[in-house]
């Protein structure tokens, strides 16, 4: 059984309002390839805003609505 961990995601949108999203293979897992929106598990003491990844955005600036 997969072990639960609290994460966060984000939702990233481009000028023309489209949703990043990022992909993942699952395959060697015995798994599906799946897409998703970019995040990370929370670690403990962490806050959410620093859970989230910064690979997998734009390299531009990002107004972040929490």
């Amino acid at each position: 059984m997969p072990r639960k961990r609290r994460s966060v995601r984000a939702i990233v949108l481009d000028p023309d309002d489209r949703v990043l999203l990022c992909r993942h293979d699952l395959t060697t897992l015995d798994g599906p390839v799946v897409r998703a929106m970019p995040g990370g598990g929370v670690e403990p003491g962490e806050s959410d805003l620093r859970a989230l990844p910064a690979g997998g955005v734009p390299d531009e600036p990002i107004r972040l609505g929490l």
